[in-house]
């Protein structure tokens, strides 16, 4: 289908009618959403200083694709990129379902040069898209596309925990894995805990933040929800904020043992997957019985129980707990150079990711850099 035309909107709200119905009727993931994009804005859009342009595409009215965009800057060259891409997991865009099938790579790579245009951007750069979704190539990809650094791991749940455990795991993962949470509901009284009240909540996100930033202190891995504006962020997600019936919300799910919480993990229901988002481990005592990956079991079991999630997404990059529960599922970003200095900026971007990909899929290498980090933050402590 080529017969389409491209408007741009300044605002979520410039665009919220059509929005909420490509939710509602079409397909699409939950970083798009208008309330996860206008949660980003409200809480990081100054911080950022990112102005947000919003394709809409249509024919005789009719919405029939939404990619929410943000104006950044890529070294020296004007860049579009996915709105809170630095947030998100994965880009997919908001799709009327038969306009996603037929939309060829081509018109989709000229209806994005021709977005630049409009904006007076030098590049297009748009990250973590799935190479494969909903049973076709994603038309954003052409075949310049680079492999993202990391993939996403996701897979599909069984009705029954017991025998998605056993088809998942091999046996001696499950005799250690009972046997970490044996020992962890022996250290004192066991509980799991769904942030549903406010006091959850906050005492679950509290947990979250302080083992995040302690991790970072250990370890040197950057802690993306440190500032108070990232925070708040996190905030506008959370069941006690003021939520649109249907819009995927941020649930914390917590592991308490003898009083304390040890472990938490945010995720996100999203029509019928259950989306990994972050997680957190309290460094005591009790971390060599790897709380965090007892409460993902635990979590799991719950997510198994009814009819509402069929498919489990632990999210972007690989590590070892993702194995066996879930599978890597390949993601590409897409870069156009749409005028002479964004060629540039382009080439070097491509290098760039091209030295990540290779570290990030070392194993040797990525030892090294996490060392060289633990480190560091050693030094600074």
């Amino acid at each position: 289908m080529t017969n389409f035309q491209i408007e741009i909107k300044n605002s979520p709200e410039q665009a919220r009618d059509e929005w909420l119905t490509l939710e509602q009727t079409g397909i699409g993931g939950a970083y798009q959403t208008h309330h996860w994009c206008n949660a980003y804005l409200s809480a990081l859009g100054s911080d950022r200083d990112a102005p947000c342009q919003i394709a809409l595409f249509t024919q005789n009215r009719k919405p029939l694709a939404l990619l929410p965009f943000q104006f950044t800057r890529s070294l020296s060259a004007q860049t579009i990129r996915f709105l809170g891409a630095d947030k998100g997991n994965q880009n997919t865009g908001l799709w009327e379902e038969e306009f996603y099938r037929t939309l060829s790579s081509e018109d989709a790579q000229r209806a994005l040069c021709e977005i630049a245009g409009h904006c007076k951007a030098d590049l297009i750069l748009l990250e973590n898209i799935p190479q494969v979704w909903q049973q076709r190539p994603h038309p954003l990809l052409s075949p310049t596309a680079t492999p993202s650094p990391s993939p996403i791991f996701r897979g599909e749940l069984d009705s029954s925990f017991d025998s998605f455990f056993r088809a998942s795991q091999s046996k001696a993962a499950r005799k250690k894995l009972s046997r970490k949470k044996r020992a962890l509901m022996e250290a004192g009284e066991y509980r799991l805990v769904r942030g549903a009240t406010a006091h959850d909540v906050e005492r679950l996100l509290n947990a979250f933040l302080v083992q995040r930033e302690h991790r970072a202190g250990l370890t040197g891995i950057p802690n993306a929800f440190a500032s108070e504006a990232d925070q708040s962020f996190l905030r506008a997600l959370l069941p006690t904020a003021q939520i649109p019936n249907g819009t995927p919300e941020l649930v914390l799910w917590g592991l308490e043992v003898a009083g304390k919480i040890r472990a938490t993990y945010l995720y996100l229901q999203h029509r019928e997957t259950l989306i990994g988002y972050a997680n957190s481990v309290a460094h005591d005592e009790l971390l060599p019985h790897s709380p965090s990956n007892v409460l993902l079991m635990d979590v799991i079991e719950q997510a198994c129980i009814g009819s509402r999630t069929q498919f489990l997404d632990l999210g972007l990059g690989d590590e070892r707990y993702k194995h066996g529960w879930t599978k890597p599922v390949a993601l590409s970003d897409q870069l156009i150079g749409v005028t002479s200095k964004g060629k540039m900026v382009e080439q070097t971007i491509r290098l760039k990711s091209s030295i990540k990909t290779k570290i990030r899929t070392s194993p040797q290498l990525w030892s090294l850099v996490r060392k060289l980090r633990a480190v560091r933050a050693k030094a600074r402590s």
